[in-house]
């Protein structure tokens, strides 16, 4: 059984290096991430609560990334998605007894990356 959490935050990035593309300027998202979790689903009948996800993910995630710059918030120069996405699965594999097994960020409507560890 799979279960995925979704939680959504404001922040601004840039992509300093990429002199060629828009995404050079400094410049803000509504980001979604999802994180997708596996395990057996237990007597009470879920694999684990919602609720379990949602607070640790608002401690490890947003807590750290809301109205922030994100390029500040992982030091790095260039803040993609796909570096996000590896931030955010390093921050929280381990922290909830089921098994992560995708992170998703979503940095506008038709553009996202999924990350499934290494």
């Amino acid at each position: 059984m799979k279960l995925t959490k979704r939680i959504t935050f404001e922040a601004a990035h840039r992509l300093e290096d990429w002199t060629w593309s828009k995404c050079h300027n400094l410049h803000g998202h509504t980001w979604h991430v999802e994180v997708t979790y596996e395990g057996a689903m237990k007597a009470d009948g879920a694999i684990i609560d919602f609720s379990v996800v949602g607070e640790m993910l608002r401690k490890m995630v947003f807590d750290s990334l809301d109205h922030q710059y994100i390029n500040d918030v992982l030091g790095i120069r260039n803040a993609t998605s796909e570096q996000l996405a590896m931030w955010i699965w390093t921050r929280i594999i381990g922290h909830v007894p089921v098994d992560l097994k995708r992170v998703r960020v979503q940095e506008t409507e038709t553009c996202w990356v999924d990350y499934e560890g290494d």
